[in-house]
């Protein structure tokens, strides 16, 4: 019996197809789950370019000079990109292998363009905001460079101040910023960061090295770097009168006036009938032994002047009255610290900030737009016996006194 035996042949050229299609899907599935993946990773990891860093953003250090037996950083920004830069991060290291982490605090001359360890090309505290903008060929103007002088005093991640621990400035870091529309918002450009390297002993940063450091007026004290810290409260009155905890201004007598004009975006202006208290049981968290008080003023009242208060019998607590042209603060005694500016000082028509700090048997001090106040502006007792009583009473906080308060008032920050 015959069989028949059947041969299947096999077409090459088809099976070739058959393979590069193959591979064609395998290609285009690796390709779905690498998009997929790298979606993912981008919303969890926030990698995503912040909005206003535009490519093309960018400064350099032009140049830059530290002074031996001063302990200062003098730096030359320039402005070599397409856009307009608000500010920048500087940070400093002692170490060359290693990533610079110190931020710098600038002199006196610029202390009202420092907020928080952001260094901004303007004044912000007077919400006096000048961008630094780009080069124009077209003018022989150096208005795209701006040289700025930093401490030897360094910004810490809890908010306080200390010298730097290290002798030799070896690595800086800057990284330059743009505000939000809200002109609020800071996003830092990541892609426009700036790394330069010193030499050896080439930069020293703490003044006549080796040898200790002179005391000096020091810089103004800044608050916590996290708004949520414990013991500290901030009511930055943008359209309401909310902390930005829990210690909201809910008694409200007469009616509050927003500015659109602030010290950073609104602010409020009292008059003689307006009166705000926050309550007493929101605000248990602010020490007995010490406090700062924070806050931008503008055209004071030359008559009603009891700013802010919180205050009982025997000393205790604290008071803050204001004037055209001075500053009076007392906290835990009955004795006014006293820092008189020239006539008009505050009603020029600028924000000014304001800083107070007391600590119990240690004394008092005044800040006016980031410099202490000294003799001979500054008249009363600042020594440890200036503060002996308790600084948080159980009293309510009461933030213009009726019929004896009338200016604007923003960004008003109390921590301890």
């Amino acid at each position: 019996m015959n069989k028949m035996i059947k041969f299947i042949r096999i077409d090459k050229q088809k099976k070739g197809v058959s393979l590069m299609i193959s591979y064609v899907i395998l290609i285009a599935i690796t390709i779905s789950i690498s998009i997929a993946v790298f979606a993912f990773l981008r919303i969890i990891s926030n990698i995503e370019r912040a909005p206003g860093c535009e490519p093309g953003t960018s400064i350099i250090v032009n140049d830059y000079l530290c002074e031996e037996g001063s302990g200062v950083l003098r730096l030359d920004i320039k402005n070599n990109g397409r856009f307009s830069v608000d500010g920048f991060i500087l940070e400093v290291g002692g170490n060359p292998d290693r990533a610079p982490i110190t931020r710098l605090i600038p002199d006196a001359d610029d202390a009202a363009r420092f907020i928080g360890g952001y260094y901004f090309f303007g004044e912000v505290r007077s919400a006096n905001l000048i961008p630094l903008p780009p080069e124009d060929p077209e003018t022989t103007e150096k208005e795209s460079e701006e040289t700025v002088v930093f401490t030897n005093i360094e910004l810490k991640a809890d908010g306080t101040r200390g010298e730097v621990d290290f002798d030799y400035i070896r690595k800086i870091r800057i990284q330059p910023f743009v505000l939000g529309e809200d002109g609020k918002e800071k996003r830092v450009c990541s892609d426009a960061v700036i790394r330069q390297d010193f030499d050896e002993r080439d930069c020293p940063i703490k003044p006549g090295v080796p040898g200790p450091v002179q005391p000096g007026p020091g810089p103004a004290p800044v608050p916590p770097s996290d708004p949520t810290a414990q013991g500290f409260h901030h009511w930055n009155f943008e359209g309401n009168l909310n902390d930005i905890k829990q210690a909201h201004f809910t008694e409200v007598r007469g009616s509050v006036s927003y500015l659109t004009d602030g010290q950073i975006g609104q602010a409020i202006e009292l008059d003689v009938n307006d009166q705000l208290e926050a309550p007493k049981e929101e605000l248990t968290d602010l020490s007995n032994d010490e406090i700062t008080i924070s806050f931008g003023l503008k055209d004071p009242s030359a008559t009603q002047n009891r700013l802010l208060e919180k205050k009982a019998a025997g000393g205790k607590g604290f008071q803050v009255k204001t004037y055209p042209y001075k500053i009076e603060f007392r906290a835990g005694k009955a004795q006014w610290l006293i820092c008189t500016k020239g006539a008009d000082y505050f009603n020029d028509g600028n924000w000014h900030e304001v800083i107070l700090t007391a600590k119990k048997n240690v004394g008092r001090k005044i800040y006016i737009d980031g410099v202490k106040c000294v003799s001979p502006e500054l008249t009363g007792s600042d020594g440890p016996e200036s503060v002996e009583n308790d600084l948080n009473p159980n009293t309510n906080l009461v933030l213009g006194k009726r019929n004896l308060f009338a200016g604007k008032v923003d960004e008003l920050k109390i921590w301890s």
